[in-house]
């Protein structure tokens, strides 16, 4: 078929979406149409972010087979798959290397005064209007990426948000906050990486106040109508989100060795490669870390995250080239599946190094999360085939082979156009990018 491919029909969740596919046509899993993003969703504008409805869709049919109690995401970004099993009283965890990611998260998962933020945000303009703070930061490149008059009023902004006594409050403030650093800095619009705007652009003043403002009433907005939501769901006490929901910061190999708890459903979209150069999360991030409180975000952040442009996503998935010969080794010997393309990048020693580090980690993190899944507990992967040297590396494969090494075999695969997914429209990957995978499987009893 060439919307689903049916690799075991002996299980429930494969017969629902071989029977949904014969009824919906191929065309179903593109859900064009019915990607909008509102209440939490459409709190951070985020990079390659998921479509809501259609993990939505995908949760119930694995729970209609499977008991799912809990919920892990170890890529978690904009907290797709949180507010998504949030709104079905799930248990849930997510983990990212990136605090901007974890910040979006706990925004959504915890307070929703709705009423106290309608007058927090009021005392928080009239700081802001009353200031004549004059000083502004200085970190490396500030004068490049900021409008001096600009940086000024970010500053004053900053510093009027961290007098907010209230934790919950400072972090919504602060995501408005990284919201507007993006649109008022000098960096393109048009792609995630940092590149400079025009020539024309460049020096022009953008208002951060004007802008902050605009952003306030967004977020609020987003924030109104999901505790509404909420509230309609009775997921909501006295302001506060009922259910469980934990989130870590890190990377979640690290992490989920420190945690002894399992989980019914592992559902993710991992990056498509590493991060240098496909979507550069951590360079994303780069400007607004720089205004917001890092400590605000969690106690254990310091300032050497952003010590540099690249320092986030040099940590992340094949963030280190060392020993990426011996790894390239490891991966042909174990998957058969790497092999042709290993092969195929040998007179390419820098794509065969790009390649051998991601997909090592990447198998290095799944072994893991093999071993995190409960007895009968499913996996669904989102997962895209990106180029390396004009070479297509087959990810869905690789990840399909690497989960049946460790114990879970694929139940059934949905290839679908991506139609809606938030990318940048010049990321020179992005014409590699128009289709995805998602990868369903379930851990052998």
């Amino acid at each position: 078929m060439d919307s689903l491919q049916n690799l075991r029909l002996n299980t429930g969740i494969a017969s629902s979406l071989f029977d949904i596919h014969k009824k919906k046509g191929p065309d179903y899993w593109s859900f064009e149409g019915n990607s909008k993003r509102n209440g939490a969703h459409s709190l951070i504008s985020y990079p390659a972010m998921m479509v809501p409805s259609l993990q939505g869709h995908l949760i119930d049919i694995i729970s209609k087979e499977v008991t799912v109690n809990h919920i892990l995401d170890p890529f978690v970004g904009s907290g797709t798959i949180l507010t998504e099993a949030m709104s079905r009283n799930i248990e849930f965890t997510g983990i990212d290397i990136n605090p901007l990611a974890i910040l979006a998260c706990r925004v959504k998962s915890t307070c929703y005064f709705v009423a106290a933020l309608k007058i927090k945000h009021e005392s928080l303009c009239k700081r802001i209007n009353a200031s004549n703070q004059k000083g502004c930061r200085k970190f490396p490149g500030v004068e490049k990426w900021f409008h001096t008059q600009t940086a000024k009023e970010l500053e004053t902004i900053s510093r009027a948000i961290r007098k907010e006594t209230s934790l919950w409050a400072r972090r919504v403030f602060w995501l408005a906050m990284g919201r507007t650093v993006r649109q008022v800095s000098n960096s393109r619009l048009s792609t995630y990486k940092l590149h400079k705007r025009s020539t024309q652009e460049l020096g022009l003043y953008r208002c951060a106040i004007d802008e902050f403002a605009k952003q306030c009433k967004s977020v609020i907005k987003s924030i109104n109508e999901q505790h509404l939501s909420l509230k309609h769901a009775q997921l909501i006490e006295r302001g506060r989100y009922t259910g469980v929901t934990n989130t870590f910061i890190g990377d979640a190999k690290t992490i989920l060795a420190k945690e002894s708890r399992s989980f019914d459903l592992i559902m993710t979209s991992p990056p498509y490669g590493d991060n240098q150069t496909t979507i550069p999360y951590g360079q994303f991030s780069y400007l607004p870390l720089h205004w917001i409180d890092l400590k605000d975000i969690d106690p254990g952040l310091d300032e050497s995250l952003i010590q540099n442009t690249h320092y986030i996503d040099s940590q992340s998935l094949g963030g280190s080239m060392r020993h990426s010969l011996d790894k390239s080794e490891y991966l042909a010997e174990y998957y058969k599946s790497t092999r042709p393309i290993i092969e195929k990048l040998r007179s390419k020693p820098n794509g065969l190094k790009r390649f051998a580090t991601f997909f090592f980690d990447l198998q290095e993190t799944v072994i893991k999360l093999c071993e995190s899944t409960s007895n009968g507990g499913c996996h669904s992967w989102t997962v895209g085939n990106r180029q390396i040297n004009n070479q297509i590396v087959p990810m869905n494969e690789i990840l399909i082979e690497v989960l049946d090494y460790n114990g879970l075999r694929t139940i059934a695969t949905i290839d679908r156009q991506i139609k809606n997914k938030k990318m940048a429209p010049r990321n020179n990957i992005a014409n590699t990018m128009n289709d995805e995978t998602i990868v369903i499987a379930q851990k052998r009893v």
